[in-house]
């Protein structure tokens, strides 16, 4: 699967423009919810390795950026019940 693809289903679910760099480049809790679940899903879906994961979106984000995201998943899913909601089982649907 494709990152455009997996940024195109993210967008839409959560609303928020994976391609917009001033939405992007800030810290706002829903951006970082879209940017968790797209970096989440291209680490299943893809073979790509972290760096170009992180590449793949605008502004650019390091592996580091990725890895840690990905780290902060597995927590938020389990303990922020609104994430848990409205965030990744919606998109589990779709793919």
């Amino acid at each position: 699967m494709e990152t455009k693809i997996i940024r195109t289903i993210v967008s839409d679910s959560t609303g928020i423009d994976l391609n917009d760099k001033t939405k992007n480049s800030r810290r706002i809790q829903e951006n970082v919810f879209a940017r968790m679940i797209y970096f989440n899903l291209c680490r299943e879906y893809t073979r790509l390795s972290l760096s170009d994961i992180g590449k793949s979106l605008s502004p650019k984000k390091d592996h580091a950026t990725v890895l840690y995201s990905l780290r902060q998943f597995k927590d938020t899913f389990d303990f922020n019940k609104t994430f848990k909601k409205n965030g990744y089982r919606s998109h589990t649907k779709i793919i």
